[in-house]
């Protein structure tokens, strides 16, 4: 088959389900983010061919996101609208923080007039009524109670009918790998078989990186000078605070202290 059952990981070839392989709810939201926010974005330049349109929209766009979290505009942030060179599109490393992305979504009927403020009317809707939809089920996604059989037949109800309206508004190039996931029945497969999906997001490790970043340049030598080998130790400290993190959140800790 094009899919194994099974994939070889790790020095020891453990073999591991795909049933075992479970999605981040986190990083999907994220990515379908991204997707959303990018399609918008680009959508805005399809008639702004003029330089002076282009900076114009440059230039409100980052307007409307650099006010503050709860729209003030007493409060302004630092974000660069992510241009490319060319000048025709978003620039193709577009990426964004979770906190950021939510925070845009808050204000996503500016950000679509004034994407898309010369499209039609009925366009504009469109991105918002598929908008909508995408965050009712985001919302959902992120529950962390037990899902019942009902609430995931519920769930997919509500994903078939944003499916079909984001296919058909951005076509192929609407399609990402967790938009498909979506649409294609995986998600609620791994609902009826773990009941829950946020325990089991990873973002909270990932955000871990930040912290080991400042450990590391401010509780180490990095291999500098050191009477002993743990004195130079490039990642010891290191280890400690991940270890320290791993016997938290795993609740063994309680069976030593």
């Amino acid at each position: 088959t094009a899919i194994d059952h099974f994939s070889k990981v790790g020095e020891n070839r453990k073999k591991i389900s795909l049933e075992e392989a479970i999605f981040c709810t986190l990083h999907l939201e994220l990515r379908v983010n991204e997707a959303k926010l990018g399609g918008i974005f680009n959508e805005g330049f399809t008639h702004r061919k003029t330089t002076k349109l282009v900076d114009e929209y440059v230039e409100n766009m980052q307007t409307i996101i650099n006010e503050g979290k709860l729209g003030l505009a007493t409060h302004q942030n630092q974000w660069m609208f992510p241009i490319a060179k060319d000048r025709k599109s978003i620039d193709n490393k577009f990426s964004l923080k979770n906190s950021l992305s939510r925070s845009m979504f808050l204000k996503i009927d500016r950000i679509i007039e004034e994407a898309l403020k010369y499209h039609g009317s009925s366009y504009r809707q469109e991105w918002k009524l598929v908008i909508v939809l995408y965050l009712v089920i985001v919302e959902i996604l992120l529950l962390r109670k037990p899902f019942t059989d009902d609430m995931i037949y519920d769930l997919q109800s509500k994903i078939d009918v944003y499916y079909v309206k984001w296919i058909k508004l951005t076509g192929r190039n609407g399609m990402t790998n967790y938009i498909h996931f979506m649409g294609s029945g995986h998600v609620v497969y791994y609902l009826f078989k773990y009941r829950n999906l946020y325990r089991y997001s990873q973002q909270g490790f990932e955000a871990m990186m930040g912290k080991i970043k400042a450990i590391y340049h401010q509780c180490t030598s990095r291999g500098g000078s050191g009477s002993t080998e743990e004195d130079r130790s490039h990642i010891l400290q290191v280890a400690h605070f991940l270890l320290q993190m791993m016997m938290w959140h795993s609740g063994r800790s309680d069976a030593y202290f």
